[in-house]
C-alpha cells in the first residue's frame, strides 16, 4: 500500500508545479495571441485607406456617406460599421487578457499562489476565447456574402463545435 501512496503524492506534488512547469509555454502562447491582436488593430482585415478619398470610391460614397474616407484609416470600418466594431473589441478583450498573462508571469508573484493560478487561467481562458471571436468576426467581414449566406449554417455548425 504504501508505493502506491508514494506513487500518488509524488503525483500530486508534479501537479502542484504546473504552472511553473508551463510559465515558459504560458509566455509563448500568450506572446502569439498579443502578436496576433496588435496585428489585428494595426492591419485590419480588408486594409486601410492609402489616401483620403472625397468621392464615389468602387462600390463605396464617402462624400454622402462620412464626408471623406481618411488615409490610414479601416476600409471596412467604413462599409461594415458594426462588425468592424466588434472585431476592435474582440480584439482589444484578447490584446489585454494576454498581456495581463504576461504580467502576472513575470512579475514575480508566487504562481504557487491560488488566487494568482485563477487569475491567469481566467485571463488565458478569455484571451483564446476572444481571439476566436476575433477570427470569426475578421473570417465574416472578409468573405464575400454570396459565399457567406451559402454556407453560413456551415460555418455556424463548426463555430458551435
Amino acid at each position: 500500500m504504501k508505493p502506491v501512496y508514494r506513487k500518488f503524492k509524488n503525483y500530486l506534488k508534479r501537479q502542484s508545479n504546473w504552472v511553473e512547469n508551463m510559465q515558459g509555454t504560458l509566455m509563448l502562447v500568450t506572446t502569439l495571441i498579443a502578436t496576433i491582436s496588435f496585428q489585428v488593430a494595426v492591419s485590419p482585415p480588408g486594409g486601410v485607406w492609402a489616401q483620403d478619398y472625397t468621392d464615389s470610391v468602387s462600390a463605396y460614397n464617402c462624400k454622402v456617406d462620412y464626408g471623406k474616407c481618411v488615409a490610414r484609416t479601416a476600409v471596412l470600418a467604413y462599409v461594415y460599421l458594426d462588425l468592424y466594431l466588434l472585431l476592435t473589441i474582440y480584439a482589444m478583450i484578447s490584446f489585454t487578457a494576454s498581456l495581463g498573462v504576461v504580467l502576472l508571469a513575470i512579475s514575480g508573484l508566487p504562481l504557487k499562489n491560488k488566487l494568482c493560478t485563477r487569475l491567469m487561467i481566467i485571463a488565458m481562458v478569455l484571451a483564446i476565447s476572444f481571439v476566436f471571436a476575433t477570427f470569426e468576426t475578421a473570417l465574416t467581414l472578409v468573405t464575400p456574402d454570396h459565399i457567406y449566406y451559402t454556407s453560413s449554417n456551415s460555418l455556424k455548425t463548426i463555430k458551435y463545435i
